[in-house]
């Protein structure tokens, strides 16, 4: 049994129910695979817990499987429309589902603490951002996600993303905490990592202080999950 739509952002849910080419997706069923299992880290197998992830005749490469979970990179030339995509497990019938490809369909990745989800955001420094180290006006931030759609040079298919060159997020990237509309100095693919992307941005004065402010990234008018972001 796949869960409807087949696919879903691995960052959580999503304002549109669809996934972009080239993103982390994480498919929930029942009977997915034998055991829960980790991959290697790059390049990523095509087989993992006795599972098999395909579209068509195109076997994609997994990061993780279970039962109930499998979590996948989509390949990144997929066409935006409908797709159908099958998971064979060992010793098991295949089973199939539908579900959306968009060219932008960003998620982002949260930090859960105290029962609240914040934004998965490093200071300039390379700490985290917390409440307790909130994020200070004019420093330079960066957020992670998936799913903000294609780059220059065309993203790596269960890969990880080389050092150089740069592999810049094509279409127009900007972050949004509480009221304020920000300006991303830089959007790309995180080096080393599979289907990760890096967003860079400075908080203005403009931006509501003292306070856990709502954050959400919007690519190409295409708007991200909302989490929270702890300012100064």
């Amino acid at each position: 049994y796949i869960s409807s739509p087949a696919l879903n952002n691995a960052a959580g849910a999503t304002p549109q129910p669809t996934v972009a080419a080239g993103s982390v997706a994480s498919i929930f069923g029942v009977n997915l695979a034998s055991i829960a299992a980790i991959g290697p880290s790059s390049p990523l197998a095509q087989t993992l817990a006795g599972a098999t992830v395909h579209i068509g005749t195109n076997y994609l490469p997994l990061y993780f499987a279970s039962p109930t979970q499998i979590n996948l990179q989509v390949p990144p030339d997929l066409a935006p429309g409908q797709q159908t995509i099958t998971v064979s497990p060992q010793g098991m019938p295949d089973v199939s589902g539908n579900f959306q490809i968009a060219r932008n369909a960003p998620g982002l990745f949260p930090m859960n603490l105290g029962g609240q989800s914040y934004t998965l955001a490093l200071h300039a420094d390379g700490t985290l951002v917390t409440p307790d180290a909130p994020a200070i006006i004019g420093e330079l931030l960066t957020v992670y996600g998936t799913g903000l759609g294609p780059t220059t040079p065309a993203r790596p298919f269960g890969f990880a993303v080389p050092a150089t060159p740069p592999y810049v997020v094509v279409d127009p990237v900007s972050a949004q905490v509480g009221a304020s509309t920000l300006t991303v100095e830089s959007a790309y693919a995180l080096p080393g990592n599979i289907g990760v992307d890096a967003v860079q941005f400075r908080l203005d004065n403009t931006v509501p202080s003292g306070a856990n402010a709502s954050f959400q990234l919007a690519v190409n008018g295409v708007n991200s999950n909302t989490l929270l972001l702890p300012v100064q």
